[in-house]
């Protein structure tokens, strides 16, 4: 059976590496094409759902907020504060990197928030 990449179309040949995203579904193992799909399945689920402050933009960087109970704890559970353009204000000590927002997708990804405290050491509580 044949693969096909579901960015490019290009034919996944023999055992030439790739990406399975499900069982029907290739990406070309090359950088560009995964950035393409995982940057177009975050647009689809920040457009369809709501982030709620989950996700926030500062920068065209895009994060997420975990739960202080994650484990491991993003960005080594350091203490950051921010501010989202409605006011809301959440601290955590698990905060997640996702990656910079491609040029094609920052009118989906929007600054929404600003840092108040960022990234302090001390009592991970």
């Amino acid at each position: 059976m044949s693969k096909y990449c579901c960015v490019c179309g290009r034919e996944i040949k023999g055992s030439e590496p790739y990406n399975c995203v499900n069982f029907n579904t290739f990406t070309c193992f090359d950088g560009e094409c995964n950035s393409i799909y995982h940057w177009n399945l975050l647009a689809a689920r920040y457009t369809t759902i709501p982030p709620q402050h989950e996700y926030f933009v500062v920068n065209n960087k895009l994060y997420r907020i975990g739960s202080d109970e994650d484990e491991p704890r993003g960005m080594d559970g350091r203490y950051y504060v921010i501010q989202f353009e409605d006011g809301t204000v959440i601290d955590t000590h698990s905060l997640w990197f996702i990656g910079d927002v491609p040029k094609s997708k920052r009118k989906i990804f929007k600054q929404n928030a600003h840092f108040i405290q960022k990234g302090e050491c001390g009592d991970y509580a």
